[in-house]
């Protein structure tokens, strides 16, 4: 199936990474990619053997974050040229990269001999990275039932003149029945209001449009 929007929302989950299309008839699906996995790295002296290092993550309570560790080849050090064999270390739950940092940093203690890299990266931005994609960006995605099979960015990130998909806000105004409010005052009222996206950017741009004016 192809579907054809803008990239809502993305976020890690259980099921691997979930996302929200807004698509052009205005419907919003959720779709999920669960055969992707978020992956940090270990280089140094110490970080020689991919076996050696599980067995060490093993006595850890992080080590079910961990679905595998081999070797790979990567560029380490921004001052040499080439790439250098480090450990890859993939996870089986793609937020899961600082629980496994801190338990390697407990075991390898000497930043000399073990380093980690990638471990601060968000795995949304790291997924925009190896996927070519953008936030709010318009995609063509085929899927298989709710699985996403290949991403096709149909935007420029450096675009000034875009569509705006259909969008709605929502906010509440409370109003109390006391008139200094305190922890058990009263609600009078708490209807939800809703507005279109582009109503509030057309109601801002007057407000602002008042302001050179005045």
């Amino acid at each position: 199936m192809t579907i054809r929007g803008w990239l809502f929302d993305c976020y890690p989950s259980k099921r691997g990474m979930t996302f929200w299309i807004r698509t052009e008839k205005g419907e919003t699906i959720k779709l999920y990619d669960s055969a992707w996995r978020n992956r940090i790295y270990a280089h140094g002296p110490e970080a020689d053997s991919p076996d050696f290092l599980q067995s060490r993550l093993a006595k850890t309570s992080a080590s079910h974050f961990v679905s595998s560790v081999k070797f790979a080849y990567k560029k380490a050090d921004l001052l040499q040229q080439g790439v250098q064999k480090v450990l890859e270390i993939e996870l089986s739950q793609a937020d899961k990269a600082r629980q496994v940092a801190e338990a390697l940093e407990s075991i390898f203690q000497n930043p000399l001999t073990f380093k980690l890299y990638n471990i601060d990266v968000l795995p949304e931005q790291t997924y925009f990275y190896e996927k070519d994609i953008l936030p709010l960006g318009f995609v063509q995605v085929e899927t298989v039932d709710d699985q996403i099979t290949r991403w096709e960015l149909q935007d420029d990130v450096e675009s000034v003149d875009y569509t705006v998909p259909d969008l709605r806000v929502t906010s509440i105004d409370i109003a109390i029945s006391s008139k200094v409010p305190r922890f058990d005052s009263r609600l009078r009222d708490n209807s939800p209001r809703f507005q279109r996206f582009d109503e509030i950017r057309r109601t801002k741009r007057s407000r602002d449009n008042r302001k050179c004016t005045e």
